[in-house]
């Protein structure tokens, strides 16, 4: 046999237990907002938006457009080994900690521990190393998060005069 339950007319039903809310007990955040509706809020930030909220703790981090090499510029064709820097420039010197020019036909990348390498004025001038011939060149910034930068390059053509 099957078990039939009982029918009872809601007049006669009991009530269920109510369970005192945080908006019944009348709690806030700092924006006056009940935590229900700021979450119902957030949620309907449209995507395109979202970027806009802020986390509660951001970390604070060097943005990758502030420590690149904007502009360099160096001779296109010298006698000595002595290059001169034309322009050496970034975007907020406020986020360097560290200017660095590499041969790269000799020189790996630059890392950022490596402080003989490091200078922290933009150098003015570049010795090269090695023959005649075409060298390139590569400027690196380091940030004050401890990030390299990407090599901006050129070209110096390196001849002897008769």
């Amino acid at each position: 046999m099957a078990m039939v339950e009982k029918y009872i007319p809601p007049s006669r039903r009991k009530a269920p237990k109510l369970v005192p809310t945080v908006r019944d007990r009348g709690v806030r955040n700092k924006l006056g907002l009940y935590p229900d509706d700021e979450a119902e809020r957030k949620s309907k930030i449209p995507p395109e938006r979202s970027r806009d909220v802020v986390p509660p703790n951001p970390t604070p981090e060097v943005p990758t457009t502030f420590f690149e090499v904007k502009r360099f510029k160096v001779e296109k064709v010298v006698s000595t080994p002595e290059v001169s820097i034309i322009a050496f420039t970034v975007a907020d010197p406020k986020y360097i900690s560290g200017y660095c020019i590499t041969q790269i036909d000799l020189d790996d990348p630059p890392r950022a521990n490596e402080f003989a390498k490091w200078s922290a004025e933009p150098p003015e001038t570049y010795t090269l190393r090695g023959s005649y011939g075409d060298h390139r060149l590569a400027a690196w910034v380091r940030g004050v998060d401890g990030r390299v930068s990407q090599g901006k390059r050129e070209v110096v053509r390196y001849i002897q005069l008769a």
